[in-house]
């Protein structure tokens, strides 16, 4: 009988992809990011043969480019601006008490 080894570690990564994906889908893209998901799930499954038959080269290049591509949308997104009232602006927000029940 072969003895069956725990995965540990594998089971917390499953457990926070799942957290993760979950609060993804209960926010306001939830909707979008499903649909882009199910269409990336159908690509890949119909577009497996041509991945087949991709050399290990072309593997690799596009493995990198890939990569490349990910690393230059996450340093955009992180020098992105964003809009902070000024400080003559603050005025206009005004902060109610909350009831406590």
């Amino acid at each position: 009988m072969k003895k069956i080894k725990p995965a540990f570690l594998p089971a917390i990564l499953i457990l926070c992809l799942l957290i993760g994906s979950i609060g993804n889908l209960t926010s306001v893209l939830g909707v979008p990011a499903l649909l882009v998901v199910a269409l990336l799930g159908a690509g890949l499954y119909f577009g497996a043969p041509r991945l087949d038959h991709l050399s290990t080269r072309q593997l690799r290049w596009g493995i990198g480019l890939g990569l490349l591509a990910m690393l230059i949308a996450q340093v955009v997104v992180l020098n992105a601006k964003t809009t902070v009232a000024k400080r003559n602006e603050l005025h206009m927000f005004t902060v109610l008490p909350q009831r406590w029940i």
